[in-house]
Order: C-alpha cells, then sequence, then structure tokens
C-alpha cells in the first residue's frame, strides 16, 4: 500500500478529488492529475495478483479517463476539497419491476 492509502480511502468515503501525481512510463516522467479515487483491487489483467489503486480522470481522453496503478508508480495523493459525483464514472443500472437479480444475488 502507498503511504497515502489512508487520504485515498478518505477520497472515496467524503466523495473528494485527489491531486495524484505518479509515474508515466508512457511518457518517461511525472504527471500531475485530478482524479476521483475509484477503489483499490486487483486488476484482472495484470492476473488478479497485485493490488491496483483505481483512479476516474473526467478530462482525460476516454481511452484513458480510468487510471490503473500500482503502488510504485504513485508518487504522491493530496486530498482537496473539491467533490465528485460517483455517477461520472459509474453507471447506476435500470431495473424493471419485474427484475429480480438483486434478489437472486442476495440469496446466493
Amino acid at each position: 500500500m502507498h503511504r497515502h492509502h489512508s487520504l485515498f480511502l478518505r477520497g472515496i468515503k467524503e466523495a473528494r478529488r485527489i491531486l495524484l501525481t505518479f509515474f508515466s512510463d508512457l511518457h518517461g516522467c511525472n504527471q500531475i492529475r485530478w482524479c476521483a479515487p475509484m477503489g483499490f483491487s486487483p486488476c484482472t489483467d495484470a492476473g488478479g495478483r497485485r493490488k491496483y489503486y483505481h483512479f476516474w480522470d473526467s478530462v482525460a481522453e476516454p481511452e484513458s479517463e480510468h487510471l490503473i496503478l500500482p503502488s510504485n508508480k504513485i508518487v504522491s495523493m493530496k486530498l482537496t476539497e473539491y467533490p465528485f459525483d460517483p455517477s461520472e464514472f459509474v453507471e447506476v443500472a435500470e431495473t424493471t419491476g419485474n427484475d429480480n437479480s438483486a434478489e437472486q444475488a442476495e440469496g446466493q
């Protein structure tokens, strides 16, 4: 885990953006982004063994708006006062009166 992990978790809980500085392999230097923290979990593309930090960069190009970083690529995280709305990056499933998928999931 990164030394600023607790700030990352606060950002999720309080829906506040993070000023993220990370090393970009693509650019070969540090990059700074205003991001919404999304979660800390294994990445299926990496075999699911290591945990990665997931961020949403709302001003990035559509193909690069989801940042997935291991802790060793993160230089710093600073919690800001700027809020984010999770609906910016999470699609809310619409349900109908006939949909019982939530009930089925609870029964498993």
